[in-house]
């Protein structure tokens, strides 16, 4: 029996599949500033499929935090979850609860304990413009210590 998620369309994006209506609608929430603080997608098959709120610096106006809710699997298997900004528009922190993905193996991973909070956090050097150059990633839900991965790039500038 066909339900009224296949009667939609697919979508994929990063890896991820997910199925719309083809009534999918995206509404926009703004402030005073005329700033967006909320995205929503919906439709008539499944009600809201994904919404996203975001809170502003009182002072200097950038994004400090985004919450999500998702109706749908994605790469960090949960359906909230809370990211921190720094002024530069960098994560420095993730807050979700890892649950076991249904059809998929147990993981033996701190990342996927059955439904617990886990946080992600990360750490920045930036250059003279103000873009990142080295990155630290604590992936494990703790910022002390050793970080679970360390990036670094190499920007070039031209006059």
């Amino acid at each position: 029996m066909r339900g009224k998620a296949s009667e939609g369309i697919n979508y994929n994006d990063f890896g991820t599949e997910a199925s719309f209506c083809k009534d999918l609608q995206t509404t926009y929430d703004y402030d005073d500033s005329n700033r967006i603080t909320k995205i929503t997608l919906s439709n008539s098959c499944e009600g809201i499929v994904f919404q996203e709120s975001y809170t502003y610096h009182p002072q200097k106006g950038y994004v400090t935090l985004a919450s999500t809710i998702f109706n749908s699997y994605h790469s960090y298997s949960s359906s909230r979850m809370t990211s921190h900004y720094n002024e530069h528009g960098d994560i420095t922190e993730i807050n979700f609860i890892a649950k076991q993905v249904p059809g998929l193996p147990p993981k033996k991973t701190p990342l996927m304990i059955g439904n617990t909070p886990m946080n992600h956090y990360y750490d920045y050097d930036y250059d003279k413009h103000g873009n990142w150059i080295r990155c630290w990633y604590y992936l494990d839900g703790i910022k002390d210590g050793e970080p679970s991965a360390i990036s670094e790039r190499v920007i070039e500038y031209f006059d």
